[in-house]
């Protein structure tokens, strides 16, 4: 089963972390932090190795997690996400981001509609 878990303590505190556990395991987890009314992703782990050829597994880890952090933002009055992290672009390219201007940003609101792939 995927979970997709706040830090205990994440409320309290300016960097955000949501863990990623499959079948009760750490796979991974998101870092992020707030800017104004829009969510700067940090970290991203684990690096999908082919963000282009993800398999069904990794697709459905990585877009849930993605959902994660737009729900996030939009109940706490964030419109954007956006990543200034190059290693990342590729993969949110397959999320619903788009680059501009050297940066990945989504409005939050389009990381909640399914991308069909």
């Amino acid at each position: 089963m995927l979970q997709i878990i706040p830090a205990a303590d994440m409320e309290s505190r300016d960097d955000k972390r949501f863990d990623i556990r499959v079948d009760d395991q750490s796979v991974g987890y998101l870092s992020f932090h707030h800017r104004g009314y829009i969510l700067v992703i940090d970290e991203l782990t684990p690096p999908v190795k082919d963000p282009l050829h993800m398999t069904p597994d990794e697709f459905t880890v990585m877009d849930l997690t993605i959902r994660a952090l737009g729900s996030y933002g939009l109940n706490h009055s964030c419109f954007y996400a956006e990543c200034e992290n190059p290693a990342l672009f590729t993969l949110l390219g397959q999320l619903r981001f788009c680059e501009q201007d050297g940066i990945m940003k989504s409005d939050l609101k389009k990381m909640l509609k399914p991308c069909g792939h």
